[in-house]
């Protein structure tokens, strides 16, 4: 084979080499664009579903907020900040405004606080401000202060939506009052009284009774007025409580006891060096307790005396539901949420055949019940 054949037959494998070179590089390029096709078609794919579904679950979202008044967690965190803030801008500009015009009528401080915590019973102790939760386990009462209605003499009743009055007139009285001419006291419509048999003194705990307490109960008995007894306690033990219920019940025996038997309780003004000072509430309520059962076991009817301070501070009101409530309280409306059954609502009332001032008392208490 000479050169030029040779340079020929180079030229034409050179050739053959190309040829399939651009072959092979035409099918990777093709198949690189299938490829890119394919994933440009699954993208486009899995796009689709992903918008399909955003669509059905806002379309979902939507219907259930509709239909259920629920809102997404991000609405709900925004709508929730918003009302928060509307909240506490409106409410801090009603309680101020509550607060000015309270001050602006003379409002007491006391009176103040009522009124801004009316879920709590407010009161002062120990020259400090008080705040006790309402117990919605404690039976309310349902008196509604709009039918209290008290007369140009300063007497107190309770009527009915007709008009009718439906609580009884009485007062409460001890040696304090002097002498009573009882036909007088019943002629000015005194219906019950509840007179002092007796009291133990808070500083040497002597029982004594009281001067006076058999010419009121004989006098109330004579002149038709329905008698009840209290008894002022400072016991500070079991053994001194059973005394002062025996102590009662014999005094009382002789006599037509119509209206309940009362344990008086009440707190020693602070600083006074009082032998009940250290009596805690758990034992105080014990005692309460223990004094009610003997009186109810005798035959009477056991009630408990005493003020906010009494009821809120001094014991446990909720193991007291089963007895009668006799509360003492010269707010008018009356501050005081619990159930009761006479309401003592003055100490400076004026009745025929009294000298001076006497307790004034509103009963809703029915001696048939006893």
């Amino acid at each position: 084979m000479n050169n030029n054949e040779r340079q020929s037959e180079n030229n034409r494998r050179k050739r053959k080499k190309s040829g399939i070179g651009e072959l092979i590089l035409a099918i990777i390029l093709c198949l690189v664009v299938l490829f890119a096709i394919s994933l440009s078609i699954i993208v486009m794919f899995r796009y689709k579903t992903l918008q399909n579904t955003n669509e059905q679950i806002s379309s979902e979202l939507a219907q259930e907020r509709e239909t259920s008044d629920k809102i997404s967690k991000e609405e709900a965190s925004s709508e929730v900040a918003e009302a928060s803030e509307n909240a506490y801008n409106s409410g801090k500009s009603d309680t101020l405004k509550k607060i000015r015009e309270s001050l602006e009528s003379g409002a007491k401080a006391l009176e103040l606080f009522r009124g801004l915590y009316p879920g709590q019973i407010v009161l002062i102790d120990d020259n400090k401000y008080c705040f006790s939760d309402i117990d919605k386990d404690i039976p309310k009462h349902e008196y509604e202060n709009s039918q209290f209605v008290t007369d140009e003499n300063g007497v107190m009743e309770y009527r009915d939506t007709d008009g009718n009055t439906i609580s009884k007139k009485g007062i409460d009285v001890s040696k304090f009052q002097g002498d009573i001419d009882w036909e007088k006291v019943a002629a000015d419509g005194v219906e019950f009284a509840i007179i002092r048999v007796g009291a133990r003194g808070y500083t040497k705990g002597a029982i004594t009774g009281d001067e006076k307490f058999e010419d009121n109960i004989k006098g109330a008995n004579e002149n038709g007025v329905k008698a009840g007894v209290y008894f002022y306690t400072a016991a500070v033990s079991d053994e001194e409580i059973d005394e002062e219920a025996e102590y009662v019940l014999d005094a009382i025996e002789p006599y037509d006891i119509d209206y309940p038997v009362v344990i008086d309780i009440e707190k020693v003004a602070s600083g006074t060096d009082a032998r009940t000072n250290d009596v805690s509430v758990e034992d105080r309520t014990r005692m309460c307790i223990d004094f009610c059962e003997k009186i109810k076991k005798a035959g009477y009817h056991p009630m408990i005396y005493g003020n906010l301070k009494t009821f809120i501070r001094m014991m446990n009101l909720s193991e007291l539901k089963d007895y009668d409530v006799w509360f003492a309280g010269y707010d008018s409306p009356m501050y005081y949420p619990y159930y009761y059954s006479i309401w003592q609502y003055s100490d400076s009332g004026k009745v025929d055949g009294i000298d001076g001032s006497v307790d004034m008392n509103l009963s809703f208490f029915e001696p048939d019940s006893k």
